[in-house]
C-alpha cells in the first residue's frame, strides 16, 4: 500500500519549513504573508506528490475530481512558440495528474464564442494564448469564476492571473546588443495586423533612443506576405541605396525573415556584409540558415512552469483565489553571424 504523503515531505521537496508548508495546505497562507508564487510551489508539488489524493473528499470540497482536462486556447497552430512550449505544459500539467489539449479558436470569435461555454463545462481549467484572450471570453470566465491563465497577452484592461514574456527587458535586450554594434541607421518591418511579436513599436524605440541617443530609425509595415507586397520591396530595396543606406533590418515578426532573406539574395545583397539582420522572434531553422539569424529567444520551460502552477492554484480555490498575479519571464538574446557581430 502507498504510504500517505507528509507535510514534512513536501517541505523537503519545496526546501520550505514544515510550518510553512502546513499554513499553504490550510489555506491560511495569506493570513500570514506567504508569497503568492510560494503558495503555488507548495500547492504544485503537493498535487505532484500525491497529498491531495490522501485526504478524505469532504476536506478537499475546493478540488476538483470530476475532471482532470485542461485546454489551452490559442488563435491559430501555426506558431513557433507554441510548438516550443506545448510540450513543456504537457509535461507540467501531466506530473500533477492533468491532460492538456491544444484548440484553436480560428478567425470567427462570434462563432467560436457559442462553443466556448460548452468548453468550459468540458475542461477544469484553461489557458488562454495572446488574441485569444478577448474581452467577451474573459467576462464569461470571471463571471462564473472559471479557473484560468492568460499567457502573452500584454493588452488585457482586466485585473486577471498573466503571464507573459518581460517586453521592456527583451526591449532592453536588443537596444544593449545594438549599441555594442554601433549601426546609426536602422529600418524595422511590421506585420500591419496579425502580429505575435511581443515587443510593441513605441517600448522598441524608446528602449533604442536611450541606449543610443542620435539614431536613424525607419518603420515599415507589410500589409500582406513580403513576396505579394510590391511597394514594400520597393521600399525595402530603396533604404539599401547609398548615401544614407540602412545598416540593420530588425524585423518583428518571425514570417517576415526567409522572405526577406530571399529578396536580399536576389538582389545580390550579403548578410551582414552589405546589411545586417536582427529578429524579434525566433522561427523554425534559423540557427541552419547561412549566416544564422540573430533572434529574440521566449524562455519557455519557466513560461510554462509558472502557467502550470498558477493554474492549479485556481482549479484548486475554484476560480475565487485572493491574488491575480502579473509575472514577467525574461528572454534571452540569441546572437548569430546575421547581425554583424563578432561573437
Amino acid at each position: 500500500m502507498k504510504s500517505r504523503v507528509k507535510i514534512k515531505d513536501i517541505a523537503t521537496r519545496c526546501g520550505l519549513s514544515n510550518t510553512l508548508v502546513s499554513l499553504v495546505l490550510n489555506d491560511k497562507a495569506s493570513l500570514h504573508g506567504i508569497r503568492p508564487d510560494t503558495q503555488e510551489k507548495v500547492l504544485f508539488v503537493a498535487r505532484q506528490m500525491g497529498y491531495f489524493d490522501d485526504l478524505p473528499l469532504d476536506n478537499a470540497k475546493n478540488i476538483s475530481r470530476n475532471m482532470s482536462h485542461v485546454a489551452m486556447i490559442v488563435p491559430a497552430v501555426n506558431d513557433h512558440f507554441l510548438f516550443r512550449i506545448s510540450p513543456l505544459l504537457k509535461e507540467a500539467f501531466s506530473s500533477i495528474g492533468l491532460h492538456l489539449s491544444v484548440i484553436p479558436s480560428g478567425d470567427s470569435p462570434g462563432i467560436f464564442h457559442r462553443e466556448f461555454l460548452k468548453l468550459m463545462q468540458f475542461y477544469t481549467g484553461m489557458i488562454l494564448y495572446s488574441s485569444s484572450a478577448d474581452d467577451q471570453i474573459i467576462r464569461d470566465m470571471k463571471s462564473s469564476d472559471y479557473p484560468f491563465v492568460v499567457l502573452e497577452n500584454a493588452d488585457l484592461k482586466h485585473r486577471v492571473n498573466l503571464v507573459k514574456t518581460d517586453e521592456k527587458e527583451s526591449a532592453g535586450l536588443v537596444a544593449s546588443h545594438l549599441s555594442s554594434l554601433a549601426y546609426k541607421k536602422i529600418a524595422v518591418i511590421e506585420l500591419s495586423e496579425g502580429s505575435n511579436c511581443i515587443i510593441k513599436k513605441d517600448i522598441l524605440e524608446n528602449a533604442i533612443r536611450e541606449e543610443h541617443g542620435e539614431i536613424d530609425i525607419k518603420w515599415l509595415r507589410a500589409h500582406g506576405k513580403l513576396m505579394n507586397d510590391d511597394s514594400l520591396k520597393t521600399a525595402i530595396m530603396a533604404l539599401l541605396k547609398p548615401p544614407g543606406a540602412v545598416q540593420l533590418f530588425i524585423i518583428k515578426d518571425a514570417a517576415m525573415v526567409y522572405p526577406l532573406v530571399s529578396l536580399l539574395r536576389q538582389n545580390r545583397l550579403r548578410i551582414p556584409s552589405d546589411i545586417a539582420i536582427m529578429s524579434l522572434e525566433e522561427g523554425i531553422g534559423f540557427s541552419l540558415l547561412d549566416p544564422p539569424i540573430t533572434r529574440l529567444r521566449r524562455s519557455c520551460y519557466p513560461m510554462a512552469l509558472k502557467t502550470s502552477q498558477i493554474l492549479w492554484t485556481e482549479i484548486k480555490n475554484r476560480g475565487r483565489g485572493k491574488y491575480k498575479r502579473l509575472v514577467n519571464i525574461n528572454s534571452e538574446l540569441v546572437v548569430e553571424k546575421s547581425c554583424g557581430s563578432v561573437h
